[in-house]
C-alpha cells in the first residue's frame, strides 16, 4: 500500500496481517514525497509512483531499492507528479501522469509471468 500522507510503502499478507513498511520522507534513491501508486511485477518486484518527487521507483520483494526513472519535467521521458502505475508482462510498466495528461511506458518486460 503506498502511505500518501507517511511518505512510505506499507506491506501486508494475503490476509490482511502487517508485514513490513519501507521509506521514509526525502529525496534520495528508496525515500518518497507522497506517493500514489503502487504495483507488483510476476517475480513480486514492488514499483512506486513518487508522486511529488516525480519519479518512478523499483524495489525487490523485501523493499530493497533497485532503480529509479524519471525527474520533474514536461518532455519525452520526463515525469509530473506520477499517481498511477500498471505492470504488465504483455504491455511493460506504465505510469499514468494527470498533468501531463498521458500514459508513459518505461519498461518493457518479455517475461512472462
Amino acid at each position: 500500500m503506498a502511505d500518501f500522507g507517511s511518505h512510505r510503502v506499507r506491506k501486508y499478507d494475503s490476509g490482511g496481517g502487517f508485514v513490513t513498511a519501507f521509506g521514509s520522507f526525502g529525496t534520495t534513491p528508496g525515500r518518497f514525497s507522497s506517493p500514489q501508486g503502487i504495483a507488483l511485477d510476476s517475480v513480486g518486484n514492488i514499483f512506486v509512483a513518487d508522486t511529488n518527487n516525480h519519479r518512478i521507483q523499483k524495489f525487490d520483494s523485501a523493499g530493497n531499492f533497485l532503480l529509479q526513472w524519471g525527474s520533474a519535467g514536461s518532455a519525452l521521458g520526463l515525469f509530473s507528479s506520477p499517481i498511477g502505475i500498471a505492470v504488465s508482462w504483455l504491455i511493460g510498466v506504465h505510469s499514468h501522469q494527470p498533468f501531463n495528461s498521458t500514459w508513459l511506458a518505461i519498461e518493457w518486460s518479455t517475461s512472462k509471468p
